[in-house]
């Protein structure tokens, strides 16, 4: 009994914990919520990744869906390919997204260094001030719009912005690449416009690892692959 009151006594005591015990309870402390805010930390930079892909995808998404749709309205106007002009970085079209009730519009697409170190594209439009079936056609030489259609893009690695496709008939994808920056002699010649970059988050333009890289190749409804040379269509048999 004499054993058991000592216990009892002990138990029902204030006398608290020994400074060994207080110190040995104060690491463990320590290492419990430092394992924590780490825990926390990562969490918050995981979210905050998988936020910036997802707005670096969408903006891409959306921004390749309306270059493509303007590259797939290009149109034949007046005798003249669609297609105007076109190296690494911009490219010029005539397209028409209209109901027929306007005259298309020349559309340039250009990709232009901005000031942190990455590139925004930019659209810039001209009005067409000749009369309809007139020729030759001409535009306005002030812009009647220019927007800046995706912000913070990179080249996807040594891949160009743009590149040029004409017809081969040898090629596993029936395609060949024709010159950075596109000849006389390649205007009647181009079939498909590969673009391709690489989309940074609009708030972390410098976290690349955060972006996301889109590709698309757009057919140009000027090539027509059943006429009597494929590999060097003319403007009177597509226009």
């Amino acid at each position: 009994m004499t054993a058991l009151r000592r216990l009892r006594i002990r138990l029902a005591g204030e006398a608290g914990f020994t400074l060994v015990e207080l110190l040995a309870a104060m690491v463990i402390g320590l290492l419990v919520v430092f394992a924590a805010f780490s825990l926390t930390t990562r969490a918050f930079q995981a979210t905050n990744e998988a936020t910036d892909r997802v707005d670096a995808a969408q903006r891409g998404r959306l921004a390749l869906d309306d270059v493509t749709r303007q590259m797939g309205s290009m149109v034949c106007f007046s005798g003249i390919l669609p297609l105007i002009s076109g190296n690494a970085t911009a490219v010029t079209y005539v397209t028409d997204l209209g109901d027929g009730t306007t005259s298309p519009e020349r559309h340039t697409l250009t990709f232009t260094a901005n000031t942190s170190g990455a590139y925004d594209l930019v659209e810039t439009d001209y009005t067409m001030t000749s009369v309809n079936g007139a020729s030759p056609v001409t535009w306005s030489s002030t812009p009647a719009r220019t927007k800046t259609v995706l912000a913070n893009v990179q080249q996807d690695g040594s891949t160009p912005f743009l590149r040029y496709l004409g017809y081969s008939a040898t090629a596993a994808d029936r395609t060949t690449a024709l010159n950075s920056t596109l000849t006389a002699d390649d205007l009647d010649n181009v079939t498909q416009i590969a673009l391709a970059f690489n989309v940074k988050p609009e708030h972390a333009a410098s976290s690349a690892f955060r972006g996301t890289t889109l590709s698309e190749r757009v057919a140009i409804p000027q090539a027509d692959p059943s006429l009597t040379d494929p590999n060097k269509t003319s403007v009177a048999a597509t226009c």
